[in-house]
């Protein structure tokens, strides 16, 4: 990298429940914002679902993933891809990107509530932020310094819907969406190239 961040343990863990405790505020001040004059358990019944179905579309796309990985394994070709980089596209990314994407396509194909298709692909939207900010808070306790990586997940979409909410932006869905989404920018690419780092450097060795 062009430079280096240094902070001691302690920081980093106040570095993270502090970005928890954020998220956790514009995704819960979102939720009341879309679901006004809805009955607490309706509100709840949207959160849960707006969680639950893009865990779901997770679960799938590394379950695809792993189908894959064995199939390639039955064919006796496990490590196909590594020579052919371009393999990994429709054997892994687009298979695992399908999975992700037909839980919510389904649901909200199927929906039975009142939200519009834009509300509720903002609940979506949170309901991602929301697993990440679990997911951090849980590396936290656990101690797990590579818990920056998260934090850098969970952070700057937070602070994106944070400033969409003193904007007063969250009600213009088009807005909204195209700043939280660019706002996950980094942190996509970021997973991304550290993921490549550590197929280059680990792979050849096994």
């Amino acid at each position: 990298g062009l430079f280096m961040v240094q902070y001691s343990e302690v920081e980093g863990i106040v570095l993270n429940l502090l970005t928890v405790l954020l998220s956790f505020y514009t995704v819960i001040k979102n939720t009341l914002l879309h679901t006004a004059g809805m009955k607490r358990q309706a509100v709840c019944r949207h959160l849960a679902m707006a969680v639950l179905v893009p865990a779901l579309g997770m679960v799938l796309a590394v379950t695809s993933a792993v189908a894959n990985a064995i199939f390639l394994d039955s064919l006796h070709s496990p490590m196909s891809w590594y020579t052919h980089s371009s393999l990994v596209l429709p054997l892994y990314f687009l298979p695992s990107l399908f999975a992700l994407a037909a839980p919510l396509y389904i649901f909200t194909a199927c929906k039975s509530n009142k939200l519009c298709d834009g509300i509720q692909a903002q609940m979506y939207c949170n309901g991602i932020q929301m697993i990440w900010s679990v997911l951090l808070l849980l590396a936290t306790i656990a101690g797990i310094r590579s818990a920056y990586i998260l934090m850098l997940v969970v952070l700057i979409p937070g602070l994106a819907n944070f400033l969409l909410l003193l904007c007063k932006r969250n009600q213009s869905v088009p807005v909204w969406l195209c700043g939280f989404l660019a706002s996950a920018l980094f942190p996509a690419f970021y997973t991304i190239y550290l993921s490549i780092l550590f197929m280059q450097v680990f792979i050849p060795v096994t």
